[in-house]
C-alpha cells in the first residue's frame, strides 16, 4: 500500500503497488520509488509478485538488478562520454554547436549506439542478472537484443529547446505522453507481451527537483494502450494522463524495465544538469518483428 505524502504535492509509492491507486486519487506530482530486486545468487532477479505487476501496470522500477561495482564502472565511463555541463549550460552548448545533441521535442539528448568503448557499459547490456529480468517477464530464455543506446540528457536554458504551443515541455527537455512500440515494430503489441524496454540510470536525482519540477524523471502513466472500435491504437493521449501519471525516482543502478504498449514521457530537467542512461530493448524470438 502507498506510504503518507512525504511533502505536500508528493507522495511516495512502490512500483509494484501502483495498482492499489485509483486513477482519479493520485496527485499529480506524486513520486514513487524503486523496489530491491532478489539479491544476488537468488537464481531470479524479480520476484513474482513483481512480475505480475509488470503485466498488470505496464512498468516496474527496481534497483538492486545489477552489481554495484558494475554500477559505478559504467557511471564513471558514461560521465567521460558524456561530461557533467560547466556552467550554465558549459558542455551541452558545446555538444549542441557541434550538431551532437538535439534540441526539442524531449531532445536536449545526445547517444551512441551499442557496442561502447567501455567494458562496463557493453556489460551492463549483457549482464546474466538483466537478461534474467527479461526472461521472467517473457517468460522464455529464447530473446533477442533488438537494440541498446547509452546517451545522456541536458537541461539547458530557457529558449534552447522548442516547446509546444502550450508551453507543457519546456528547455529542460519534456515530451509528451506516447508508447514505444512503433519504434520498433509496424505490428500492434498483442496481448501477451512479446518485447520489454529498459531505462537503467547512471545518474543520482536531486531530491530538490522534485518539488520544482525538473528532476528528469520518467513520468509513468497508469493503464494500457488504448483501442479503438476499429481494432487500431488510438495515440491520442488518454485524458487526464498529466494529472494520473507518477515519477520514478532513479540513483545509479535504478532499472526501469516497461512494456511497448505502456503511456509514459520523459520530464524536464533542470538547467546545468545531465542525466546518463542506457536504454535496451529486448524481444521474445518467435515474435515476428
Amino acid at each position: 500500500m502507498p506510504s503518507p505524502p512525504t511533502a505536500e504535492g508528493s507522495a511516495t509509492t512502490t512500483g509494484g503497488t501502483l495498482a492499489a491507486l485509483p486513477r482519479d486519487s493520485q496527485p499529480s506530482a506524486a513520486f514513487v520509488d524503486p523496489e530491491p530486486a532478489l539479491p544476488q545468487g537468488h537464481g531470479d532477479v524479480l520476484s513474482a509478485e513483481m512480475v505480475a505487476a509488470w503485466h498488470a501496470n505496464g512498468w516496474l522500477l527496481v534497483d538492486g538488478v545489477l552489481p554495484a561495482g558494475l554500477v559505478a564502472a559504467a557511471a564513471a565511463d558514461g560521465a567521460a562520454i558524456y561530461p557533467t555541463p560547466s556552467g550554465s549550460n558549459g558542455t551541452a552548448e558545446q555538444l549542441a554547436s557541434s550538431g551532437r545533441l538535439r534540441l526539442g521535442d524531449g531532445g536536449n539528448s545526445v547517444s551512441t549506439d551499442f557496442p561502447y568503448n567501455s567494458r562496463a557499459l557493453n556489460e551492463v547490456v549483457v549482464h546474466p542478472r538483466m537478461l534474467r529480468a527479461v526472461e521472467q517477464l517473457l517468460a522464455t530464455d529464447d530473446i533477442r537484443l533488438t537494440q541498446a543506446g547509452f546517451g545522456a540528457k541536458y537541461g539547458l536554458a530557457a529558449g534552447k529547446s522548442r516547446a509546444d504551443e502550450d508551453g507543457r515541455f519546456p528547455a529542460g527537455g519534456g515530451q509528451p505522453h506516447h508508447m514505444d512500440y512503433g519504434f520498433n515494430t509496424l505490428l500492434v503489441p498483442p496481448a501477451r507481451p512479446e518485447a520489454v524496454a529498459t531505462i537503467t540510470y547512471f545518474t543520482e536525482m536531486d531530491p530538490a527537483s522534485e518539488a520544482s519540477g525538473d528532476s528528469g524523471a520518467t513520468a509513468l502513466s497508469p493503464g494500457p494502450m488504448i483501442l479503438t472500435d476499429a481494432g487500431g491504437v488510438d495515440h491520442t493521449e488518454p485524458e487526464g494522463v498529466y494529472q494520473t501519471e507518477v515519477h520514478g525516482r532513479f540513483r545509479p543502478g535504478t532499472v526501469l524495465l516497461y512494456r511497448m504498449d505502456f503511456w509514459h514521457r520523459g520530464t524536464p530537467l533542470r538547467v546545468g544538469a545531465v542525466r546518463r542512461t542506457s536504454h535496451i530493448v529486448w524481444r521474445r524470438a518467435d515474435a515476428e518483428w
